[in-house]
């Protein structure tokens, strides 16, 4: 079983751009990159997954270091990166995930586990 992350960056205030692609197999843990300007206060990281026919399902928002249920959120120390973190993934994490600066238009993040 794999993982594959295919991405694309977005027009917006602050540029985002994602890796094109990662494959991992299933039960591994992995990491998913964003890449957007210095972010400032008040500006917030988003991430969706989606998957085919559906709608972008939101799985967490941020602007600092932030774990839920099932991922974290980490920034790096000068704000220009941010890292989805999943562990232990599953096949039905697969799917396109999105990383969205709080005021942008996003273009998609593919993400299939095999």
């Amino acid at each position: 079983m794999f993982i594959f992350i295919i991405s694309t960056g977005c027009i917006c205030k602050g540029n985002v751009t994602q890796p094109p692609k990662k494959e991992v197999s299933a039960g591994a843990n992995v990491t998913l990159q964003c890449y957007h300007s210095s972010i400032t206060p008040g500006d917030y990281i988003h991430w969706y997954i989606q998957n085919p026919g559906q709608q972008p399902k939101f799985l967490m928002n941020g602007f600092k270091d932030v774990t839920s249920e099932l991922h974290t959120m980490t920034f790096s120390t000068d704000r220009k990166s941010s890292e989805l973190h999943i562990q232990n993934v599953k096949a039905e994490e697969s799917g396109v995930y999105l990383c969205a600066l709080s005021d942008t238009a996003v273009q998609p993040n593919a993400l299939s586990v095999q």
